[in-house]
């Protein structure tokens, strides 16, 4: 079953980058006007490589595939980023909107990443920029880091969370250690 749904995606992909917009197939509407998918998957897993080498891994619970508007919405995803193949961070959100076109990716709801360092980073709303291989948002964000608790608006870093810059309202807390452990599980 694995195969077949790893097929699927390959297919859909091969023919989002292969064809024109004049042979997309239909989208079309309920009673309510509301867009449906083009195809809706039950575990849905995607994976990036560069030559050959994994880059980043994401599985969700579903995904509804829009082929006129070249995106993927996917539901309760988990995003495993791989250096080569170890890996180096974790993101997990409720959901997330692939850009087929450019491959980025907007997570939305409780997203929270965790580094091979154990740096762990939350906020409601992260972007992955596949060109730069960086996230951005503009939303709150909060960052555990050793004992520390850096809070603010705006954030562009790498996948590991090595090169954090939080852009405004930066605040910065330090945290007993019983409090440490109790932020890090959370």
């Amino acid at each position: 079953m694995k195969t077949y749904k790893a097929f699927i995606v390959f297919l859909l992909f091969f023919l989002f980058s292969c064809n024109s917009n004049s042979n997309n197939l239909p989208i079309s509407k309920t009673k309510e006007g509301k867009t449906e998918p083009s195809l809706h998957i039950e575990g849905f897993t995607l994976t990036e490589t560069l030559k050959g080498a994994r880059e980043w891994e994401l599985k969700a619970r579903s995904a509804d595939i829009y082929e006129n508007k070249k995106i993927i919405l996917v539901a309760e995803i988990e995003m495993i980023f791989y250096d080569k193949d170890k890996i180096f961070s974790q993101l997990k959100a409720a959901e997330a909107e692939i850009g087929v076109d450019k491959k980025d990716i907007l997570t939305r709801g409780n997203v929270r990443i965790t580094s091979s360092k154990n740096i762990v980073l939350e906020t409601d709303k992260l972007n992955w920029d596949a060109k730069e291989h960086t996230f951005k948002t503009d939303s709150y964000v909060k960052v555990v880091k050793d004992h520390s608790v850096l809070t603010g608006n705006g954030l562009i870093t790498d996948p590991n969370l090595e090169n954090i810059k939080i852009l405004k309202d930066v605040e910065v807390k330090t945290v007993k250690e019983e409090a440490f452990h109790f932020l890090k599980k959370k």
